[in-house]
């Protein structure tokens, strides 16, 4: 899981663990979204719903996801 994750941000695993603090763009620092209940674009799927959260950000380094299961096992959830 790690690693898909470092891929999908273009990121060494190394990186992924540091403890190094990363840079901040300075145009960038001390923004804040503020996510109630149910804000966020919601994408219902067979098996769970994905909610996109901080829509009103743009120019994120990151896509904040909530992920909301139904299926109780991996089979269930199929592939």
């Amino acid at each position: 899981m790690l690693l898909r994750l470092g891929r999908g941000l273009s990121i060494d695993l190394s990186q992924l663990l540091s403890a190094a603090q990363a840079e901040v763009p300075s145009d960038q620092a001390g923004r804040r979204s503020v996510n109630r209940i149910l804000d966020g674009e919601m994408v219902p799927m067979p098996n769970h719903t994905l909610r996109y959260l901080s829509n009103d950000l743009l120019n994120k380094q990151m896509t904040p996801i909530l992920s909301e299961y139904r299926a109780r096992s991996l089979e269930e959830f199929g592939p």
